[in-house]
């Protein structure tokens, strides 16, 4: 059975009051928050069946479908390419949050929801890094022979701090690495290492291995400022699409997107 409507034989003619899209760009342009939108794609790269472990006698390899490789140049294993990075501006409406259980107990991860401009719709993964704000990131790496520079996980930035006697700019907070045993970890003194933040790297000036630099092979823990990252967990879509009616001209106006993103914190 067909349920057609029922339509006022008035409604397509008469006028009526509706979404001012030029009044919403100049409150975004005013409020919005500014982040640099990073599209994703998923990386269509693979690896044969053999190279997992898989290799099964009369079996022939199959090189779709098992994971992506850890050898891409384009997605570095990770399985998706990030790209087409612009400044853009976005409105955060709540904050929300979920509980993660893990080895050190149960975090609170941090949620949004964001609306932009129709033209900016993004896709599920896409990232929104805020470029005027400053959270706290710590992480270990793995120190490799004759190695002195090493890429930070996060995007490390600077913060002006009005501080007593002086203002400071500061990016890392500490660094701390273990004596050549392995064992016994010391702050390091700044002296001992150049931050990077244009090529998001910590640098370290030569030196003795456990005492002026980290180890081989020993880890070493760093503590600096980063820009907070959300990533877009939901499909995003757009909050609806309406008609304008200008001097009787009917007209197709797109409405602003909306979508659910969440802070990255792995």
């Amino acid at each position: 059975m067909l349920f057609p409507t029922r339509v006022p034989p008035k409604a397509k003619t008469q006028g009526r009051v509706d979404f001012d899209m030029d009044k919403f760009r100049v409150l975004m342009e005013q409020k919005g928050v500014e982040v640099s939108w990073i599209q994703t794609i998923t990386c269509p790269c693979s690896q044969p069946s053999s190279e997992a472990g898989m290799d099964l006698f009369n079996v022939t390899d199959e090189v779709t479908g098992l994971d992506h490789a850890p050898t891409c140049t384009s997605c570095k294993g990770s399985g998706f390419i990030r790209y087409d990075a612009q400044d853009i501006k976005i409105l955060f409406q709540r904050n929300a949050g979920s509980n993660d259980i893990s080895d050190y107990g149960t975090s609170l991860n941090a949620a949004a929801g964001v609306t932009l401009l129709p033209e900016h719709l993004p896709s599920f993964g896409d990232r929104f890094r805020i470029l005027n704000s400053a959270i706290v990131r710590t992480e270990k790496i793995t120190a490799s022979a004759g190695q002195f520079i090493y890429d930070l996980s996060y995007n490390i930035t600077e913060r002006e701090l009005d501080l007593d006697p002086t203002p400071q700019t500061v990016s890392a907070l500490e660094v701390y690495i273990n004596d050549a045993t392995g064992q016994n970890a010391f702050l390091l003194d700044p002296s001992n290492y150049q931050i990077d933040v244009a090529n998001n790297q910590i640098r370290f000036i030569s030196g003795l291995p456990g005492v002026n630099l980290p180890a081989d092979t020993h880890e070493f823990s760093i503590k600096y400022y980063a820009h907070p990252e959300f990533v877009v967990t939901s499909h995003p879509y757009i909050i609806r699409d309406t008609k304008t009616l200008i001097k009787g001209v009917e007209k197709n106006q797109p409405l602003p997107v909306r979508c659910v993103v969440r802070l990255e914190n792995t």
